[in-house]
């Protein structure tokens, strides 16, 4: 009986999975970012604060980069 149920759950979680498969990442791709980052930093000759837009950019360390 137990298996019965956990093979109906499995099925209906893959259905859901494949149903939605393709439409939406999981996580947002900051890697546009990043790049902008490091472009600015190489423009400022800055080894040590990174920059978004002309603002110092505190969401990651700067040897990230």
């Amino acid at each position: 009986m137990k298996t019965k149920y956990l093979f109906i759950l499995l099925a209906i979680g893959a259905l859901l999975f494949l149903f939605r498969i393709g439409e939406r990442d999981l996580w947002e791709s900051y890697a546009t970012r990043y790049t902008v980052v490091a472009h600015e930093m190489g423009q400022r000759e800055d080894r040590i604060l990174p920059y978004f837009n002309g603002e110092i950019y505190t969401e990651k360390p700067p040897l990230f980069f």
